[in-house]
């Protein structure tokens, strides 16, 4: 039973099929680094670097910290995904190690929001406002689920929220996609949308025209 599952790993060792298999391990900032400066060639023609995602990297701030601190005193250029749900002061505390910050806004309306997550974004978006507000260089980052989100109403509120924002470099639209299906059934949890589809291209691009018409940030898809 997955309730009784104390994560030992030896049920992956014991596997005759292979079906079984531990993802991620822990791992030191020096570690980390050592692998992300096994690309550092590809980042110099390129212009990439670090990209701390999650999950919510600032769920382990003191380590995401260090990894983003050192990255940059070895001259990469850095990135962090997140809901923005953490306290201010930390990511204050992380603003100076990082180049962008791809800032998740998954519902505009804070009840909604609420409803599909647990909290409202009150917080979320103050936060948003208050790391712009510090000079910032912003991507707001937009998953679009069916049934959800994909209204008018979002996305107009998207618009205005961009329209704040001073620091913004553009708008991402992220559509719906159901590869997190397998994800989900593997830790056994039951897949939400399980019977929707790959957003079709059409329609995406009805999205990113219509914010189009409402802001002058650059919106962009994914």
């Amino acid at each position: 039973m997955r309730d009784s599952c104390a994560r030992c790993g030896k049920c992956t060792q014991a596997c005759p099929t292979g079906a079984l298999e531990i993802i991620g391990r822990e791992a030191t900032v020096a570690e980390v680094l050592e692998e992300v400066k096994k690309d550092e060639a590809f980042y110099r023609n390129s212009g990439g670097g670090i990209t701390l995602s999650g999950g919510e990297p600032f769920f382990q701030p003191e380590f995401a910290i260090a990894l983003l601190s050192h990255a940059k005193s070895e001259g990469l250029h850095t990135c962090v995904e997140t809901c923005g749900a953490a306290a201010y002061e930390i990511l204050d505390k992380a603003a100076k190690f990082i180049d962008v910050f791809l800032c998740d806004v998954k519902e505009t309306d804070p009840l909604r929001h609420k409803e599909f997550t647990g909290v409202t974004n009150e917080t979320i978006l103050e936060n948003y406002q208050r790391l712009d507000a510090s000079g910032a260089k912003i991507v707001l980052r937009c998953p679009i689920i069916p049934g959800l989100n994909d209204n008018e109403a979002h996305f107009i509120k998207l618009c205005e929220l961009a329209g704040r924002l001073l620091n913004i470099d553009h708008i991402d639209i992220e559509p719906y996609h159901p590869l997190g299906i397998s994800k989900a059934e593997a830790i056994g949890k039951i897949a939400r949308h399980a019977d929707a589809s790959i957003t079709p291209i059409d329609m995406v691009a009805e999205w990113v025209e219509f914010m189009k018409r409402h802001t002058v940030v650059p919106v962009f898809a994914s």
